[in-house]
């Protein structure tokens, strides 16, 4: 699960990779045992870690349950990609 740590690893290598656009940070991977709300909360928090030091960044943004379901996950930020995994 995210935690503040996240949030700080998130601001070192968006700081280590500014400049390399090719690189797309995916915020979780497969975010799961988390509602939809919380999850907004965290990844609003993390993209911001990372767009204070980049703010041109492009982030990816999986669902919950475990990147299947993005019912009800929407940030309201630019250069957002929502990614999905059906299995």
């Amino acid at each position: 699960a995210p935690n503040e740590e996240s949030a700080d690893c998130w601001a070192k290598l968006a700081a280590a990779f500014v400049g390399h656009p090719a690189v797309i940070f995916d915020l979780l991977n497969e975010p799961h045992d988390i509602e939809a709300a919380e999850w907004n909360g965290w990844a609003l928090r993390l993209a911001g870690a990372i767009r204070t030091v980049d703010p041109a960044r492009v982030l990816m943004v999986s669902g919950v349950n475990w990147a299947f379901d993005l019912r009800g996950v929407e940030l309201q930020l630019p250069d957002v990609i929502y990614s999905t995994h059906v299995y």
